[in-house]
């Protein structure tokens, strides 16, 4: 508080920095004394004294009467306490009354006897102040004293009053300053307006002078408004809550400062940035307000514009399907859309900087994070494709794409991206591949089966007329029947074959019970040539409608090849139960779990035992029975899950499948 009021004693100051110093002082200070003291040039031309303390009563700041009254130089009386113009013996009036009288009530009025450097005795007429700073609190005290020495009786005071005013006056005129001061007023392009400072309710303060630009702004010229209230200006548009803080601060005797929408002569609108203070005489009373109205009406518009401009984009960044992120010229992420922070189910926060890294698929980031880093250093558009892990932890294939915002100098400013969703589309290519390489495999197996079945016809009835021979030995007999029953497993095997190429392509309700017992007949031999047992669990279930042909495909595929790992002696449990999936309570449906003790599936392999054209059977397998019976039941809506073990003591593969009876959407 000190080092504001000192620029107001200061000899050095340049006198045209005065008017920025008021209005930056009087927009923080709110006593009455406050605004007079930020006019240095007026306060020097005073016969009265003024002197600025703390609220010990250390001087800082004093005008140029008070050099004169007291016969101390300026450096003589700042940093000195005030008690230095009291003679000894009235000293602790000045601790014990004023001081406590002025920070307990603001103010102090009285006659007082001070003392000259010279030692001299001379009466003065004091009025004391209490300064506050812009949160309201004790800051300083600003005394005013009228030296009364030859005017005790009252009538020469009053002489003196009106003859300070006259040579203030006077000095206006002839002060440079001053009528530089008022021409700058008169030409400004903002409106300056002065005001009486009450009433405050109605009808209102009057007004006392406008200047030019307020002609020019509302089409009022200085007669038709002075004597007038400025409410002539309000009209319906006018903000009636801005109104209620403008009254509230001028009851109060606080600057204040609003936007509002005024109406000219004409009728028409305009926005003015309104601020108004309190001027104070010398005495410290507030006797006007001063009102400068700024024209906003064209940056209002433009504001506006600017705020519809960013509601749209906004609106456009949070409609569109992709999402849309920023990122600075090092490539750390600086910001992310809405919608996108809403499929990763986070605060935006969360993907600034690196933070993407974390909501990217593990086996993507190293090469996305290296394709982005070449894109950085090269300064080329950024193209990748990489999966982004959603709100419920689902990884969903994105096509990434950034191009950088170049400067005039070459240098980047930045990145502008965008990550559109090809997951739908990445589902079609793998569905046409794998329609593709299905429908490639059902033709060879349906031209492989048309190949075997006419030499078959041909040997079974070969065999059907070798057996009706009754020259042959009953051993003959014996081989000629166990060679039919081989030739009726090639047909039965043929046949299936042909069925996957051409099934048929509407669903019927089929008993899968009947299905495995018919699978079981059909291996039997299989099954006693390898020495394995089958167990049987069946409970009772409901007929699953399905394309029957192929759910027996794809069970025969997996009791086939159950059979191909059990050892001699080995055991088959087949179990079928009722069921519901774990995700969905609701979808009731049936579970079908094929267990053998074979050598099991290492674990290293079992995660692409489903691959098409993998296998662990060497030259004898073909690596599709697998892939098929996993599309087959994907086909189904149902699930498929392995699991296997290779332990000396415990070996063997389970598989489960989970059949549902109810489809979202048809066969």
């Amino acid at each position: 508080m000190r080092s504001r009021l000192n620029i107001v004693t200061s000899d050095s100051e340049q006198l045209s920095s005065i008017p920025d110093k008021v209005d930056s002082f009087a927009a923080r200070v709110s006593h009455p004394a406050d605004w007079v003291f930020l006019q240095p040039a007026i306060l020097d031309q005073m016969h009265d004294s003024i002197i600025v303390t703390d609220l010990d009563g250390i001087v800082t700041g004093c005008n140029r009467a008070s050099c004169q009254i007291y016969g101390y130089a300026k450096d003589e009386l700042i940093g000195k306490s005030v008690t230095i113009l009291y003679p000894k013996e009235d000293r602790h009036l000045l601790q014990e009354q004023v001081i406590p009288t002025v920070i307990s009530t603001g103010f102090f009025r009285g006659e007082q006897r001070n003392r000259t450097r010279s030692g001299d005795s001379i009466y003065v007429h004091l009025s004391i102040s209490l300064l506050r700073d812009g949160e309201d609190k004790p800051a300083g005290m600003v005394g005013f004293s009228v030296n009364v020495t030859h005017q005790k009786l009252g009538d020469l005071a009053i002489l003196r009053h009106d003859d300070v005013q006259r040579q203030l006056s006077a000095e206006r005129t002839e002060n440079d300053l001053m009528r530089l001061l008022f021409a700058a007023v008169e030409k400004a392009e903002d409106v300056f307006l002065i005001t009486e400072a009450e009433p405050i309710d109605q009808p209102g303060p009057r007004i006392v002078y406008v200047n030019q630009a307020f002609e020019k702004m509302t089409g009022y010229t200085a007669d038709e408004v002075v004597g007038k209230t400025p409410r002539i200006l309000q009209g319906p548009r006018t903000d009636r809550a801005a109104l209620d803080r403008i009254r509230t601060a001028l009851s109060s005797w606080k600057p204040v400062r609003e936007e509002m929408t005024n109406y000219r002569k004409d009728g028409s609108e305009f926005t003015v940035d309104l601020s108004i203070v309190p001027i104070a005489d010398e005495k410290g009373w507030y006797t006007h307000w001063m009102a400068i109205q700024r024209d906003t009406t064209e940056k209002s518009k433009i504001l506006k514009a600017i705020e519809q401009n960013e509601t749209r984009l906004h609106f456009l960044t949070e409609s569109i399907p992709q999402l849309l992120w920023t990122a600075k010229k090092d490539g750390s992420c600086e910001f992310v859309s809405e919608s996108y922070a809403r499929f990763l189910g986070v605060e935006p926060s969360a993907c600034l900087g690196q933070g993407w890294y974390q909501f990217t698929h593990p086996d993507d980031i190293s090469r996305a994070v290296e394709v982005w880093k070449e894109s950085i250093e090269q300064k080329h558009t950024f193209v990748v494709e990489y999966r982004l892990r959603r709100y419920d932890g689902e990884y969903i294939w994105f096509l990434h794409r950034a191009v950088p915002r170049i400067s005039d100098t070459g240098e980047t400013l930045e990145w502008i991206g965008s990550s559109t969703d090809i997951e739908q589309q990445k589902r079609s290519e793998a569905a046409i591949r794998q329609t593709e390489k299905l429908a490639a495999v059902g033709r060879l197996a349906s031209s492989i089966s048309h190949e075997i079945n006419n030499p078959l016809a041909s040997v079974t009835n070969l065999l059907y007329l070798l057996g009706s021979q009754a020259s042959l030995t009953k051993t003959a007999q014996e081989y000629v029947r166990t060679a039919q029953e081989e030739l009726a497993r090639v047909s039965e095997i043929t046949t299936q074959t042909l069925r996957f190429h051409n099934q048929s392509t509407l669903p019927a309700p089929t008993r899968i019970s009947e299905v495995l017992d018919s699978l079981l007949s059909f291996y039997r031999p299989k099954l006693a040539s390898a020495g394995v047992t089958v167990r049987r669990e069946y409970e009772r279930t409901e007929q699953l409608n399905c394309l029957a042909g192929d759910i027996r495909q794809a069970l025969s595929n997996l009791i086939g090849n159950a059979i191909d790992a059990s050892s001699k002696g080995g055991r088959l449990r087949i179990r079928l139960r009722p069921s519901v999936t774990w995700k969905y309570r609701k979808h009731r449906g049936v579970r079908i779990t094929i267990a053998d003790t074979g050598h099991g599936i290492p674990k290293e392999t079992l995660h692409r035992i489903f691959e098409p054209f993998y296998t662990t059977k060497g030259i004898s397998g073909t690596g599709l029975g697998l892939w098929i019976t996993k599309d087959l039941i994907a086909k189904h809506e149902g699930r498929i899950s392995m699991r296997s073990s290779t332990g000396a003591d415990s070996h063997g593969t389970v598989i489960s499948i989970l059949l549902p009876f109810e489809l979202k959407r048809p066969l």
